[in-house]
């Protein structure tokens, strides 16, 4: 079994306007094959919900969530490392736009999961934390396409 990995709003959002990046591709592929890999968490959730116009594709929205792996709730250590991860990233001369951002990899770091993200602030917190960042390669994604082309030919 994969270990799971925290999949931040941006790909979410890439996935969900029919982006065309490798990270919305590897979320479409786990989500097809392999959905226990990817995981969610309170933050993630909550950005994905706030940016849904109409109440009826936010149930919808939430009824797909909630079918996922949901990370352990969210806990004080993890804001108090979020503060830490912020301050260490301006100390570096690193400007993190979104907090939240912090909050999230401060997640990934405690549950010790990597995160898939097309958000640099990632990049930059991943230079100033042991945050590791999944990083779909074209090969990785031929692969898992083709397995998914012979298990559906089977």
């Amino acid at each position: 079994m994969n270990p799971p990995v925290l999949v931040d709003t941006s790909v979410w959002i890439d996935h969900l306007r029919s982006g065309q990046s490798a990270a919305s591709d590897q979320l479409a592929l786990w989500l097809g094959d392999d959905p226990d890999r990817v995981l969610l968490n309170e933050v993630v959730v909550t950005e994905l919900l706030r940016g849904v116009r109409a109440d009826a594709d936010a149930e919808d929205l939430l009824a797909t969530l909630d079918k996922l792996a949901q990370a352990d709730p969210l806990g004080r250590d993890d804001w108090l490392l979020s503060a830490r991860i912020y301050r260490a990233c301006r100390h570096a001369g690193l400007t993190i736009r979104l907090p939240m951002d912090c909050l999230i990899a401060a997640h990934a770091i405690r549950l010790n999961v990597s995160v898939l993200a097309i958000d640099r602030d990632f990049e930059a917190i991943a230079t100033c934390t042991p945050l590791v960042l999944h990083q779909p390669t074209a090969q990785s994604l031929r692969q898992a396409q083709d397995d998914r082309a012979l298990r559906q030919a089977q």
